[in-house]
């Protein structure tokens, strides 16, 4: 019964890791994209493209909010 458990919890940690690593890559990404000048962000065609910065707002309130769900299950 124990083993079960464990890869009940395995099973779920394993895409719970995956998501977190997703989630820190994108937001060192975005965390970088915050630390451009105004010239970078020219450089990047990032500035003048405002989807481009709501694509990555948004995918990160996604993340976050996957995250938050999957993590609300575990403490049930």
């Amino acid at each position: 019964n124990i083993n079960r458990t464990n890869r009940e919890l395995q099973a779920i940690a394993g895409p719970i890791s995956e998501e977190l690593d997703h989630a820190k890559m994108q937001h060192e990404t975005f965390q970088r994209m915050l630390d451009c000048s105004v010239d970078d962000l020219v450089k990047f065609g990032v500035f003048g493209h405002p989807r481009a910065l709501n694509k990555i707002l948004s995918t990160l309130d996604y993340r976050v909010d996957q995250l938050e769900f999957v993590l609300e299950k575990i403490d049930k």
